[in-house]
């Protein structure tokens, strides 16, 4: 499929209120649809909000600070909140899908899934969950904004969770495969990968940063972070049992962690989602 040159066709839907009216860390924002032809320009504005695009098909080129990256079919890119938007379409047809998040920890939480300004593989885009966003940023009852929430931290998930075989070496997917099965495990550590792969730390630890662009430990590190924030949000589970499913020996290590990731304490981010704060 070609454009013209400069062309652009887009279908966004909005959130019907300006600012979710419920205690939630983030919200559904917007959802959109985009297609341009070749030399297409955004306009350049600073947003408050996170976005993250999702190439379907073509190839565009983001702009961020002094610095830019090309985004391909498959790939993912985040803009975070006061950031400058600056895109242009660099192939003749190019079609993307976006969604945008708001909210007290948008930002962080999106960090916390090891999301930064390099574009990422994530996979064929899931056009069937944006489909879904598309109706469901529309519903702002509260039990709808929770919903809608949550299918965002569900795409979330994708963008950083795609098929890992399909993109990294045999040791480095087996290497995640290994972190998401015992990631409740407090043994797990740089050794513990190395001696059940079979493989050197150092020699790991360089392959690990090579294919994934940050540390193993970071990466577990991130892992952990994101499955607190999802149990945080359970009231039947204390801040002591849910540092032990993320695989924290100590409730203390736990919020360090957490406070280190969002900037707020684990009691914190449950009165922002409207949970009481249990020990």
């Amino acid at each position: 499929m070609k454009f013209s040159k400069g062309s652009f066709l887009a279908k966004n839907v909005y959130r019907p209120i300006s600012r979710s009216n419920i205690n939630m860390p983030f919200s559904l924002r917007s959802v959109g649809h985009c297609r341009a032809g070749i030399d297409w320009i955004d306009n350049r504005e600073k947003k408050t909000f996170v976005q993250i695009f999702w190439c379907i098909e073509g190839r565009g080129k983001f702009h961020i600070n002094d610095t830019y990256t090309y985004l391909n079919k498959g790939e993912t890119f985040v803009y975070f909140p006061g950031e400058e938007h600056f895109i242009i379409s660099a192939s003749d047809y190019w079609e993307y899908r976006f969604f945008t998040i708001d909210g007290p920890l948008a930002k962080s939480i999106v960090e916390s899934f090891g999301l930064t300004h390099k574009s990422k593989y994530s996979g064929p885009c899931p056009v069937k969950y944006f489909l879904r966003l598309e109706n469901e940023v529309l519903n702002v009852s509260e039990k709808g904004q929770k919903e809608s929430g949550q299918l965002a931290y569900e795409l979330l998930t994708k963008v950083s969770c795609h098929n890992v075989s399909d993109h990294y070496s045999n040791i480095i997917s087996s290497c995640l495969e290994l972190i998401d099965q015992k990631l409740s495990h407090t043994e797990l550590n740089i050794n513990y990968l190395s001696n059940e792969l079979g493989i050197h730390r150092s020699q790991l630890s360089r392959q690990f940063k090579t294919e994934l662009g940050l540390t193993a430990i970071d990466y577990l590190i991130a892992k952990r972070v994101q499955k607190g924030l999802v149990l945080l949000e359970e009231y039947e589970l204390s801040i002591k049992d849910i540092s032990i499913f993320c695989g924290y020996s100590q409730p203390d290590y736990f919020s360090k962690a957490i406070v280190k990731a969002t900037g707020k304490t684990p009691r914190e981010i449950r009165k922002l989602n409207g949970l009481k704060p249990k020990v």
